[in-house]
């Protein structure tokens, strides 16, 4: 049992390496692709806008900048629809995280990607524990998931990475945990979770066909064998 101990002092390093980084952020400033359009989406609905549009300034002066070709936002990023500018990202990680920008301010809008990181590493140390890996080898992975991996960066950006890859790893396990047999209950909930990573992020739906790819070839395989008997 001890020697499995050292998977969490591994873990309880990368939390606090995760904070560090997350320390280095200044108020304000979000690394992100997206010119921090999901941010702005989280502080509008966090601020009581119920709305899934952008919320434009009321200065005239901006909007006639705007449709002169000076809007800071383009294509493929923003669309200009009916009147409104709407963000082209699932929106479901704004909702998500915009209560913690109430909260807590702009921290509150990093709560989610780090916590959500923190569960992928303890999950995933847990499921290696499960198939009965070598304190060596638990270790070593762990390691590297947190020390070798992107998602320890994610965990210190307002990405939505994290939390997709945990709806994911979630999914996966119930999944392929090693057992006899799935029942219905277990495939329902892991199609649930994976199904949810898609929703955060829409690249998950390539896992989803994949898993669904498996999953039919399983049920071929079983039904041919239980013929064979």
């Amino acid at each position: 049992m001890a020697k499995y101990r050292l998977s969490w002092f591994i873990i309880g390093a990368g939390v606090a390496f995760s904070l560090y980084l997350l320390g280095q952020v200044p108020n304000g400033v979000y690394f992100s692709g997206d010119g921090g359009l999901k941010a702005l989406l989280a502080q509008q609905l966090g601020e009581g806008n119920l709305r899934i549009d952008l919320i434009t300034p009321d200065a005239e002066w901006i909007h006639q900048l705007w449709e002169n070709g000076l809007y800071p936002y383009e294509e493929p990023f923003v669309y200009y629809l009916n009147d409104r500018y709407y963000i082209t990202f699932p929106y479901p990680f704004s909702l998500i995280t915009a209560p913690f920008y109430t909260l807590f301010g702009e921290r509150g809008l990093y709560f989610i990607p780090l916590v959500s990181t923190w569960l992928i590493w303890i999950g995933f140390n847990l499921y290696c524990r499960y198939v009965k890996l070598s304190p060596f080898q638990q270790c070593l992975a762990v390691f590297l998931l947190i020390f070798a991996s992107n998602l320890t960066l994610y965990a210190g950006m307002y990405w939505e990475h994290t939390l997709a890859v945990l709806f994911c790893l979630i999914g996966m396990i119930i999944l392929l945990t090693p057992r006899e047999s799935v029942t219905v209950k277990e495939a329902i909930w892991a199609g649930f979770f994976v199904g949810l990573s898609a929703w955060i992020r829409s690249e998950f739906l390539a896992m989803v066909a994949t898993l669904t790819f498996l999953v039919g070839v399983m049920i071929i395989l079983r039904l041919v064998s239980n013929k064979n008997v």
